[in-house]
């Protein structure tokens, strides 16, 4: 991120779909950026050397399906229509979208 901060871009896809998915997703990150947080604080308290926190603390295919679970619990919190909670639900059981490096969302 700029200069240490955590950055969240958001792509036309997200921002299109209107309000309650647009917070979801701010939730989905968040847990992303509080996972990332934590591992980088286990690594200060042990006096691990400043090196890169690993992607498996914060955005592996676990940590993936922890942010799916805090963004589904949003989306039933703001009301979001029944395709859209069964659509993350499914995403829970098996996430692999996230090693698209090609994603634009």
């Amino acid at each position: 991120g700029v200069g240490g901060d955590l950055v969240f871009d958001v792509g036309r896809k997200t921002y299109a779909e209107g309000p309650i998915w647009y917070a979801s997703v701010l939730v989905h990150d968040a847990c992303h950026a509080r996972l990332f947080i934590r591992a980088s604080n286990d690594r200060f308290q042990k006096k691990t050397p400043a090196t890169r926190v690993p992607d498996e603390a914060w955005a592996d295919t676990e940590a993936e399906k922890e942010s799916l679970r805090e963004q589904l619990m949003a989306l039933e919190k703001l009301g979001a229509d029944a395709a859209t909670i069964q659509r993350i639900g499914r995403l829970i059981e098996n996430p692999t979208y996230h090693k698209d490096p090609d994603r634009d969302w």
